[in-house]
């Protein structure tokens, strides 16, 4: 995010300080170094709901609103009231759709079994091809809403693509950008590469539609 904010809309990294903690609950033990050396960043005993309710922070970030966002009297709000297009017109610019998780295996274990990565590979994508086709179904809808067809089309026809992919040349976009920001931000003692992480047999596993 701070990566994202400084491509973006030209945020200095260093004009801003943070504070970790639980979005609408304390949390109930410290998450410890959740920052870089020299990236001002304190914890706080109260939820980041109650403190910017209260005007004590400017903003938070988190994968989902705050509670006092979703309270019409509350003086809270989205940054970006139409989010979908602003990140859609994101991802078009960019090509980036964000990486949710990566997967790591222990070297020796690849080693000692050099078919395994490709094996974990088509199990991923098998597994994604299922699901995406399981949440199409309309017999019984996997999520409770009564417009998800729709939504999936609109996603479908707002990123042009279907966005979930496996591989490194799949999301190479994300990775790089993901890789640039860690540098910039003091994670990495250098500007690591794609490659410099990855076994090549995922280097050019195939998008899944």
């Amino acid at each position: 995010m701070r990566g994202l904010l400084a491509d973006e809309y030209g945020v200095d990294r260093d004009s801003l300080s943070w504070i970790s903690g639980g979005l609408n609950e304390p949390l109930l033990e410290s998450r410890g170094g959740a920052a870089p050396d020299g990236v001002p960043c304190a914890e706080t005993v109260e939820s980041l709901d109650a403190l910017i309710q209260r005007g004590e922070i400017d903003a938070i970030i988190s994968p989902i609103e705050p509670n006092s966002a979703r309270d019409p009297a509350s003086r809270v709000s989205r940054l970006f009231p139409d989010s979908l297009a602003v990140e859609s017109a994101y991802f078009t610019r960019t090509g980036i759709f964000p990486v949710m998780h990566c997967l790591v295996v222990r070297r020796t274990l690849l080693e000692a079994h050099p078919t395994l990565t490709g094996a974990l590979m088509k199990a991923f994508e098998n597994a994604l091809v299922f699901a995406l086709k399981d949440l199409d179904r309309r017999d019984y809808p996997k999520v409770a809403s009564p417009w998800l067809p729709t939504h999936r089309a609109m996603v479908r026809a707002a990123l042009n693509c279907e966005p979930w992919t496996y591989g490194v040349e799949a999301n190479d976009a994300a990775i790089s950008a993901l890789l640039r920001y860690a540098h910039e931000d003091g994670l990495t003692s250098k500007r690591l590469d794609p490659s410099d992480l990855f076994v090549p047999e995922v280097q050019h596993g195939p998008p899944v539609v």
